[in-house]
């Protein structure tokens, strides 16, 4: 506290305005960690109130978020939600702006944490709030942070997704990106600096046309190919449209994994279910250890006997039988009284992707057999 208190002189003192804001908000998160919520409060508003003055976006968006987890702390949550979708709309927009599908992705990567907390927020107030719709929200977050999620994924495996898209309308987004980027970096140094004042101006509305040639780019790449526009600019499904892909004989499972808790979405083609599990670090414990016994049998090591080895795998026999039931009670039990025999379509989050779920129990079945017994999966 003592250093980042040095920290914000030293900033005042050279007049470096957006350093400034930094430090308040990193004074903010040191206020979090001591539970001192109303200091931590008053930290990240007068950072903000820098940030958002000088144009600075993606730190308006880490300040934004540490407020909400402030205001959650206080218990107010209905605050919270304003402060923490008001970042997620920041991210967005500097996500957006990114040069490259590479920048994109890896930018995004980086800010995981604030969808966590927003999926983690709105299933606290539906636990406070019922029937107010706020499961439903949670689980397009969830579908939201998805969507972006496969955009990585296609990216990582150097998919071509610009099939069918005319190459110099491709080449003129990037462009503007960079631009937009660019001169958004300028602005910003300028203003916190104090610049000179018709500069700054001429710069606000050379970005002001770039966003508007940006946005009739981005449209006539929507015209032109909508499937490109689907992959690079997704929209998630509502609860509604998700419940028009499933038939009355198909369930949705949809998990998502959190520090301090997880929770799991079972949805119908007229119903959705909410449950809380343990949290990631609990799940994952027991998830590694299924995995571990499940590919015992594809480890070699060195100078194993073929006795020793036959020992190793039936002990891991052993303990994959105990794991898979304490992760089925974990992840499948508390919603075990609904799947009945239905076909389950299953949209795994972490560590749960690695797990084969055909090979885990229905807690709730007096047979304990292997779910593909009774159930489709997909």
């Amino acid at each position: 506290l003592a250093l980042h208190q040095q920290a914000l002189e030293i900033q005042r003192a050279t007049q470096n305005v957006r350093r400034e804001a930094i430090s308040l908000r990193n004074l903010g998160h040191v206020y979090n960690l001591l539970g001192q919520w109303q200091k931590a409060l008053e930290q990240f508003d007068k950072s903000l109130s820098i940030l958002r003055s000088i144009g600075d976006l993606n730190s308006a968006a880490f300040a934004l978020e540490g407020r909400a987890r402030t205001e959650q702390r206080l218990g107010d949550l209905v605050a919270s939600k304003k402060s923490i979708e008001e970042s997620l709309s920041l991210i967005e927009t500097v996500r957006a702006h990114s040069g490259s599908q590479q920048l994109r992705a890896s930018y995004l990567a980086s800010r995981e944490k604030a969808y966590e907390f927003y999926v983690d927020l709105l299933m606290q107030l539906d636990a406070k709030e019922a029937g107010r719709g706020y499961a439903a929200e949670a689980l397009k977050a969830s579908e939201r942070g998805r969507a972006r999620s496969f955009m990585e994924l296609l990216n990582e495996a150097q998919v071509d997704m610009r099939e069918g898209v005319s190459a110099e309308l491709i080449k003129r987004e990037r462009e503007l990106s960079q631009l937009l980027n660019a001169k958004a970096q300028r602005e910003i140094q300028l203003t916190a600096r104090k610049g000179n004042r018709q500069e700054i101006d001429t710069l606000r509305k050379e970005i002001s046309a770039l966003e508007d040639e940006y946005q009739q780019v981005q449209a006539a790449i929507r015209k032109g190919s909508p499937a490109y526009a689907a992959l690079t600019q997704p929209r998630p499904l509502e609860l509604k449209e998700i419940q028009q892909q499933l038939d009355p004989n198909t369930l949705l499972l949809e998990y998502s994994l959190g520090d301090e808790r997880s929770y799991l979405w079972v949805v119908s083609k007229d119903s959705l279910k909410t449950y809380q599990l343990p949290k990631r670090a609990e799940i994952q414990s027991v998830a590694k250890q299924v995995y571990d016994s499940l590919t015992a049998r594809s480890v070699s090591k060195s100078l194993e006997t073929p006795l020793q080895r036959q020992q190793r795998v039936a002990q891991a026999d052993e303990q994959f039988r105990q794991s898979a039931t304490e992760l089925s009670d974990m992840i499948l039990g508390p919603a075990g009284a609904v799947l009945g025999t239905k076909r389950i379509v299953i949209v795994a989050d972490g560590v749960l992707q690695y797990i084969p779920f055909a090979a885990l129990v229905n807690p709730k079945s007096a047979a304990a057999q292997p779910l593909v017994v009774e159930h489709e999966l997909i």
